[in-house]
């Protein structure tokens, strides 16, 4: 999950750096799926459930900030339903 609201404005870079940490070194077969949250009406699913590295590397380099409050919440509530849901 990356939040990609305003408050981000100064981080994001290093959020998807460290993201693209996290997906490099990861082990070949996990899975890994990845939400994009702005505000509580933008919680989205990027990337569904994929072992593909450059895929899931794409997908972290299409992010930007937009306006709007953290939604941290309802990112967490859609992760739990994909994790559940697999």
């Amino acid at each position: 999950m990356i939040d990609s609201s305003a408050s981000m404005r100064d981080l994001i870079n290093k959020v998807i750096q460290t993201g693209q940490i996290i997906v490099r070194n990861k082990y070949e077969k996990d899975e890994v799926f990845i939400i994009r949250f702005i505000s509580g009406d933008k919680v989205t699913l990027m990337q569904d459930w994929t072992t593909d590295k450059d895929l899931l590397h794409r997908t972290m380099n299409e992010f930007f900030v937009e306006g709007g409050q953290t939604a941290v919440i309802d990112a967490v509530y859609l992760g739990v339903e994909k994790i559940i849901e697999h």
